[in-house]
């Protein structure tokens, strides 16, 4: 098996391509009657598949949170205010300093001092201020918290990557599965078409004495049969439209896939696909960023252990209900430290650092399952790769064969049977080699899937396909 490298893109403009901004003109919709090329399928994909919607809303929501985390850095500004009647007034009795002055004065009659006292607020009386709260330090909370937000919005976006790369190979299979049943379909008709014309060649003959009845029988027996399998490829054809229906977002495909299945051709080589996938994987990406961000969630807890440092002051907005006792504005600076919260602390350090734990292993293990995808689906490539180059050759045989065995009924040499098995080996040979071009058109878009390159897709199409399909 030859290998080459494929021409080298922009992978984020050709992934727009694939998942429908690559047009250079609007493309049709998915039920047009002109057809509907790969690349529009790839777009409508990318318009209207709700899972890749979900992952970018899922992304968006993400970037909020980093934003959310952010903004702790920030002080926050509170305004208050509020309206309070209490049973009675509030006022402060004088009533001792009166008997001291009093006693000091026993000159003075009683009746010359009144009843002393101090009214310090009303009944009825209403308060408005703004305070304010910004922490100084935190022991590494808020880095920790940032940290954490970024590495989550990393993840995000990169199971939004996997999401575009998952789809892009599932359009790609389903796509040729209709373009495989499509091709079936016309298989089928050319066979009962040809075993009709043998019927109509093997009735005139057993009339004329030629050839015994038998052979008629079993000419029958074969379009029956023929029949039988081209109303199951019909169906087929439903089911695929369907399935690719489903994917695309839209109630039906009625229209015929414009992209022909093509033959294989030359791939990188098995470790240049390894090397990519280990470095670009969307889900490895993915689940680097959740480890870093069960780090960062390890380090938020172990900071708990350190006190925080916050600034705060309040500014009064109302000054008419103060009391002697309240102040306009105040400043200030506290320290807080959580001595004991029964045992919750340990606790949560324990269970993140058990998340950190859990995405390392996962990462492991999905990096060897990366690696295994990566080599079943090249093992595919290179099996599909040589069924077609052994198909060829199988092919004319069968071709020569059906050519020979026709002749020799025309001549009354050979049997109805020896034809109507020449015609059927033919039609298997040639269902096989679509088969052979779909299973190596989609192992490719698996291939390039798992190795984040399904932007280079349309590299490997024939270079008149590649073209009408961009």
């Amino acid at each position: 098996m030859n290998f080459c490298s494929p021409r080298r893109s922009v992978r984020g403009a050709r992934l727009a391509i694939l998942l429908g901004l690559a047009a250079a003109a609007t493309p049709s919709p998915a039920g047009a009657a002109e057809g509907l090329s790969l690349a529009e399928a790839l777009h409508q994909a990318g318009a209207g598949n709700d899972a890749l919607r979900a992952s970018g809303e899922a992304v968006a929501e993400a970037r909020e949170l980093r934003g959310v985390a952010d903004a702790l850095v920030w002080p926050t500004v509170e305004m208050h205010a509020r309206a309070v009647r209490m049973d009675d007034p509030l006022r402060i009795d004088l009533s001792p300093l009166r008997g001291l002055l009093l006693e000091l004065n026993p000159g003075v009659p009683p009746s010359a001092i009144p009843p002393l006292g101090l009214d310090v607020l009303d009944r009825d009386f209403a308060r408005a201020d703004v305070r304010f709260f910004w922490p100084l330090y935190a022991g590494g909370k808020i880095t920790a918290a940032r940290r954490a937000g970024q590495a989550r919005v990393e993840a995000a976006e990169a199971l939004h990557g996997r999401e575009n790369e998952t789809l892009a190979a599932d359009v790609v299979e389903r796509y040729f599965a209709l373009r495989l049943a499509l091709d079936a379909v016309d298989v089928r008709r050319e066979v009962l078409a040809d075993l009709e014309r043998h019927v109509a060649d093997a009735t005139r003959l057993e009339a004329e004495g030629q050839i015994a009845r038998a052979d008629l029988l079993h000419a029958e027996v074969a379009r029956a049969e023929a029949d039988r399998a081209l109303k199951r490829a019909l169906h087929d054809v439903a089911l695929a439209r369907v399935a690719l229906a489903d994917l695309l977002g839209v109630a039906e495909v009625a229209s015929a896939p414009t992209t022909p299945l093509f033959a294989p051709r030359d791939v990188p080589q098995l470790d240049f696909f390894r090397d990519r996938a280990r470095a670009e994987n969307p889900l490895l990406a993915a689940l680097d960023a959740r480890r870093r961000a069960a780090d960062s969630a390890a380090d938020a807890e172990r900071a708990a252990r350190r006190p925080e440092v916050v600034a705060f002051g309040s500014r009064e907005l109302r000054t008419t209900d103060l009391t002697v006792l309240d102040p306009t504005w105040s400043v200030g600076v506290e320290a807080r430290f959580t001595l004991f919260d029964g045992l919750a602390r340990p606790r949560r350090i324990a269970a993140a650092e058990a998340a950190a734990r859990e995405a390392s292993y996962a990462r492991r293990q999905a990096a060897r399952d990366v690696e295994t995808a990566v080599e079943r689906w090249y093992r595919e490539l290179a099996r599909a790769r040589e069924q077609y180059e052994a198909l060829g050759a199988a092919r004319a045989l069968a071709e020569e064969n059906l050519r020979t065995r026709q002749h020799g009924f025309d001549e009354a040499m050979a049997t109805s049977l020896d034809v109507v098995d020449a015609r059927v080996a033919l039609a298997a040979v040639r269902l096989e080699t679509l088969a052979a071009e779909r299973d190596f058109d989609v192992a490719l878009g698996r291939l390039l899937a798992a190795a984040r390159l399904s932007s280079s897709y349309f590299d490997y199409l024939p270079r008149e396909d590649a073209e009408v399909t961009r």
